[in-house]
């Protein structure tokens, strides 16, 4: 199967992007990640293991997920003959529609009506064969927008918001002490080495990594 993803360039920043699995199977082939863009997935057909740093989700077809920006995650095809798309929005394509465009808003799983028109428009993202016409490049957009229409009048939480370029960027060490660990499983990672990797001494990683993460380093 051919390799189809589509990039969404606006003025002056990329908006969105569209992938779709098995197209592209690095999707489901690489370790934990994070990035800036919420990333929507929804499972067309079979079954898949989203990994979290706190949990795993069993997604199975038909259902939505929603990552919030900045959040650690992998995924495991884990069914039979699995189908799945994805649609990352980055936080600069929401900020002018809500109250303060600095805020970074955080969205809840969508319900009722919202999940009811993601899972609608996420299915149609997945039948679109061909993504180089310009004008699928616009209905993707619009299919795009609609999706953060219904996040953002439906499923903004309130309790999770950060500014841009503080708190994400305050994570960064704790998330590659994480990817560290990950990457390092088969020996066993002492304390003053995974601090030595992030450039803190041992005292002040062991207190930083718990503030992040609400977890101790031996107990992770």
């Amino acid at each position: 199967m051919k390799y189809k993803k589509v990039l969404l360039p606006p003025e002056p920043y990329y908006s969105g992007r569209v992938t779709r699995y098995p197209d592209r199977k690095v999707a489901f082939e690489s370790g934990l990640r994070w990035h800036g863009s919420y990333e929507i997935s929804y499972i067309k057909k079979g079954k898949v293991r989203l990994n979290k740093l706190d949990c795993e989700i069993i997604l199975n077809a038909g259902d939505v997920y929603v990552l919030n920006s900045q959040e650690v995650h992998s995924y495991e095809d884990i069914g039979e003959d699995t189908q799945a798309v994805m649609l990352n929005i980055i936080p600069k394509a929401i900020a002018p529609y809500v109250d303060d465009p600095h805020i970074v808003p955080s969205f809840k799983q969508p319900e009722g009506e919202a999940l009811e028109f993601i899972r609608k428009t996420m299915d149609i993202l997945h039948g679109y064969e061909e993504y180089k016409s310009k004008l699928i490049s616009m209905k993707v957009r619009a299919v795009m927008y609609s999706v953060a229409y219904y996040l953002i009048r439906d499923c903004i939480d309130n309790d999770i918001q950060y500014v841009h370029g503080s708190q994400a960027d305050d994570f960064d060490c704790a998330k590659s002490a994480i990817r560290y660990m990950h990457d390092n499983y088969k020996h066993e990672i002492t304390l003053n080495e995974i601090a030595n990797y992030v450039g803190m001494t041992p005292a002040h990683f062991s207190k930083y990594f718990k503030d992040k993460t609400e977890e101790t380093f031996s107990k992770y």
